[in-house]
């Protein structure tokens, strides 16, 4: 909504400047990432994308149609590094006749390499990333490719993918001979093309053959060289999909997209999800019938899973008058919290329980969940539990219970089915049941985002998403300014919404979600000697709510103000010097203090607003 007129109290006057944020602060700021508007990293000020953003494994997130997504995940290392942990063969060194960040890519950046063919006779003439393991998939390689010196096309000889195979004919933009597999090419300007094949993974350790050709049959890739002609490449990925994804840039570890969740029943964006790392301890997570068995049997694969996918589990009580139950063993450490979780949803019967068990928990734990009622209720009590249910789309919801493990055991954690009458105990008929996908054990007081896993334990790396180098300095101010953060913490557990420092704890400036008073918002401030701690703007914030927080720094000036409160202030303190980067939700050692939870808007303005701007822009 635009503002006009002009505005009293609390907010400046109004200044058109086309934003309403912008416009409630009276100035235009200097970085304007509105994460749940744009979806993307782009700094609205200056249309640049100044955030990078990295986590070393796959992540899920929730899109705008409900259904949980997987975030593109590039598994190939250096991927715009030819010249680093490829090996060659064939073709000449780098500095010899091949040469790093040779042109311009596709990005605008002058990243792209010349591999140049050496004059080996009756050779392979290719560049290869060995040592791939990736699971039995469907699976699709790519890479950006341009003709360089001469005529040469691009082979892309994929034995990761069962030998999916193909040549590109890069003067004309068309695929040529397919060996085996599928492929593609899509033009991307300026003579480059993507080129794509896509097969299945066998499963072992192979590799990637990139290597040039002299026409667009396969045997054209064994041939004498002439020492001259080559072809710049740019941008290779290999991912688990049988599309083409977005092109993630990697270095010395995989890489996946940052994701941008929605609510899953309304379809709001909710922003960058930004989370700390977790391990999905079950092994199993969609195929119960890996699950020990105790009267339950499972039908695998009968019903459309919170994705998208027929990859839904039913389970089916027997005729045997008992408890009908699924379990897993996991283990506990005392003192260590657990969060068990599931998709469940209702059929023939509405309710299940998930019940963690005594040994590990010093009493059993119980909760009860009502699959039509979308509650919960707790009937067995350990040391700090908690439960909740949450909707998802088609009928689905995710229980979820959390509890204190008491000592070092590894007890069963089991999900029971109960009967129309919400009995424990009864005899089944073999065809009534419910619905279930989606289980995780994890590590934490919180459940986070779903970690799937096909016969073994699966971590996701944490999201470290920052700004630093020239990408920093020019919109930073030194001496002063303001910064505004909407986010919502999953948990009130002393973790960073926003960190700008020299990535250590000597020089910093941080906004931080404390668990102090119920969870509360507060702002400290080092220059090499810590200048003040945890001035609190806000306290009993509940954790899993939004929270706009508005903090200003100056010299001997500093206030915050979080959802319209009157503005808090310091008015001690120098501010730190050297700082060099801005971590976003998380700390100022990047990865570190990393917030679990989403970031709708970071924006900061080169000054220092007034404290009832701060008041009136947190509203």
């Amino acid at each position: 909504m635009r503002l006009s007129g002009t505005k009293t109290g609390a907010v400046n006057q109004y200044r058109g400047l086309g934003n309403q944020l912008w416009d409630l602060a009276g100035n235009r700021p200097s970085l304007d990432l509105p994460f749940s508007d744009t979806k993307s990293l782009v700094d609205t000020t200056t249309g640049k994308t100044l955030v990078d953003h990295t986590r070393a494994s796959s992540g899920t997130y929730v899109g705008s149609d409900g259904l949980i997504k997987t975030a593109v995940t590039n598994l190939l290392l250096r991927s715009e590094e030819f010249d680093n942990s490829w090996s060659r063969a064939g073709i000449l060194a780098f500095g010899s006749g091949s040469t790093a960040d040779a042109t311009t890519a596709p990005n605008g950046v002058d990243s792209a390499d010349l591999i140049t063919e050496d004059t080996a006779t009756s050779s392979v003439h290719r560049v290869i990333q060995s040592g791939l393991t990736v699971s039995a998939v469907s699976c699709t390689v790519s890479v950006y490719a341009k003709r360089a010196n001469g005529t040469r096309n691009l082979e892309i000889n994929a034995n990761a993918l069962t030998d999916a195979r193909a040549v590109f004919d890069l003067g004309t933009g068309t695929v040529g001979e397919i060996s085996s597999g599928t492929a593609a090419i899509q033009s991307v300007g300026n003579g480059w093309y993507r080129c794509s094949v896509t097969g299945v993974s066998s499963g072992t350790t192979t590799s990637l053959f990139l290597q040039l050709a002299t026409s667009t049959t396969a045997s054209s890739s064994t041939y004498t060289g002439d020492g001259t002609s080559g072809i710049y490449l740019w941008g290779a990925q290999l991912e688990q999909s049988t599309t083409v994804g977005e092109y993630v840039k990697t270095t010395s570890t995989i890489n996946s997209t940052p994701r941008f969740d929605h609510d899953p029943t309304t379809g709001e964006s909710l922003g960058l999800l930004v989370e700390e790392s977790r391990t999905n301890l079950v092994e199993y997570s969609e195929d119960f019938s890996q699950w020990a068995d105790s009267n339950c049997a499972i039908d695998t694969d009968v019903q459309t899973a919170p994705d998208g996918t027929l990859t839904a589990d039913k389970a089916v009580p027997n005729t045997n008058n008992a408890p009908h139950v699924r379990h897993v063993s996991v283990a506990t450490t005392a003192g260590v919290t657990n969060t068990a979780s599931v998709y469940a949803k209702a059929a023939e019967y509405n309710q299940i329980i998930i019940l963690l068990g005594t040994g590990g928990y010093g009493s059993t734990v119980k909760a009860r969940y009502d699959l039509t009622a979308g509650t919960v209720q707790i009937t067995g009590f350990g040391t700090n539990t908690t439960a909740s249910i949450e909707p998802v789309e088609n009928g689905w919801y995710r229980c979820i219970v959390s509890s204190e493990g008491t000592a070092a055991s590894t007890p069963q954690h089991q999900i029971r089915v109960l009967n129309e009458n919400g009995d424990e105990t009864y005899e089944g008929d073999g065809v009534k049941g419910l619905y279930l996908w989606g289980a995780q054990i994890e590590e934490g007081s919180f459940p986070t985002s779903y970690i799937p896993t096909e016969g073994t334990t699966v971590t996701r790396a944490a999201d470290v998403a920052s700004i630093s180098g020239s990408n920093f300095s020019s919109w930073y101010r030194q001496d002063a300014g303001t910064v505004f953060v909407d986010s919502n913490s999953a948990a009130a557990n002393n973790t960073r919404i926003a960190a700008i420092s020299d990535n250590t704890t000597a020089s910093r400036i941080i906004l931080s979600r404390g668990s102090g008073s119920s969870g509360n918002i507060n702002m400290s401030v080092t220059d090499t000697t810590v200048q003040f701690s945890g001035l609190v703007f806000a306290t009993a914030l509940a954790a899993g709510t939004s929270n706009k927080v508005a903090a200003v720094y100056k010299a001997n000036d500093f206030a915050g103000s979080v959802n319209g409160l009157t503005a808090v202030t310091q008015s001690t303190g120098t501010v730190p010097s050297a700082v060099t980067q801005l971590g976003v939700g998380t700390g100022e050692v990047l990865g570190n203090n990393t917030m679990t939870g989403t970031i709708r808007r970071l924006t900061y303005w080169p000054t220092r607003l007034p404290n009832e701007t701060l008041q009136g822009i947190t509203q």
